[in-house]
């Protein structure tokens, strides 16, 4: 379930990726570019989307890839704590 959360986490990337490099013609996009970027990246897949897949996933193969993922908007809504309504 690990794997298959961390390959959820890279096909988000990927297809991000596919989608900014058609609106700039082509192009490798300028983050792509950032050792630190893509670090963090592969830090967020291995450390959050897999761990996060594996916990969670309930031996669900697609689950574990679902969660792998979100995890990104997961994580996301942790920082951001809970917010009183408004």
């Amino acid at each position: 379930m690990y794997w298959t959360g961390v390959l959820g986490s890279f096909a988000v990337e990927i297809g991000a990726a596919l989608k900014i490099c058609t609106e700039i013609g082509g192009k490798t996009p300028p983050m792509y570019k950032e050792p630190f970027y893509l670090g963090v990246r592969i830090a967020l897949a291995l450390a959050a989307a897999g761990p996060l897949a594996a916990f969670l996933s309930n031996g669900s193969g697609l689950t574990a890839f679902y969660l792998g993922a979100s995890a990104p908007l997961v994580l996301d809504q942790l920082a951001k704590g809970i917010r009183p309504s408004e």
